[in-house]
């Protein structure tokens, strides 16, 4: 007779949403694990909470389709997922999503300039409003996430614009100082809504993001 099988264990939903530049030396430790499992991979997605209503983030479902990443929910074996959002929403948006619970793995929220894809640089106190802060910032964060081992990026967003094949907004900012600053390979997410809008542009000026 054979033995009645197991129902499957459902895995212990344990992570959190966690500011990348707070973390621990053991998280970090734990985050570069996870990107040495994944070759190297992981997801972006840029400001897709940081314009929203914080009352609608009270509702699990809606939360998961304004992160436009069901992913962070449901695998297993997902590659690390970093949320960038502007400084001022960043603790507001951390409390509120670690209230739903519901994540396999640790998500890293990434604290950006107001308005901008350009990410903040951690206890530095020039002025944000210079381009010269803004290199910085990208040349920093660059080679933050080349030191953890990331070799691929695929980035998804609420904002991007192509203007004279010169790719604009807060995830075009993103993408550009990260071909500029480093060796790491971007491509966007197929379910990007910007992508959708200027898919022709894109794959006639910046066919390597397809």
């Amino acid at each position: 007779m054979k033995p009645e099988s197991q129902p499957k264990m459902e895995a212990e939903k344990s992570g959190k949403f966690l500011e990348l530049y707070k973390l621990e030396r053991a998280e970090m430790e734990k985050l570069q694990e996870r990107i040495r499992e994944s070759d190297g991979f992981i997801r972006v997605f840029m400001h897709v909470l940081s314009y929203i209503d914080p009352a609608n983030l009270q509702h699990p479902n809606e939360m998961k389709t304004l992160l436009v990443a069901g992913g962070v929910m449901r695998s297993e074996n997902q590659q690390p997922i970093f949320l960038f959002e502007n400084e001022f929403r960043v603790q507001e948006v951390i409390n509120l999503l670690n209230q739903q619970g519901g994540l396999l793995k640790d998500t890293y929220i990434i604290p950006t300039l107001n308005g901008w894809g350009y990410p903040v640089i951690p206890n530095n106190l020039e002025n944000r409003d210079a381009n010269e802060y803004k290199q910085k910032a990208g040349i920093f964060f660059a080679k933050l996430l080349t030191d953890l081992g990331v070799t691929k990026i695929m980035a998804g967003g609420k904002e991007l614009e192509v203007k004279d094949e010169q790719l604009e907004n807060c995830l075009g900012n993103f993408i550009r100082f990260i071909q500029n600053y480093s060796e790491i390979e971007v491509k966007l997410s197929l379910g990007s809504s910007p992508l959708n809008r200027n898919s022709e542009e894109i794959r006639d000026g910046h066919p390597e993001l397809l």
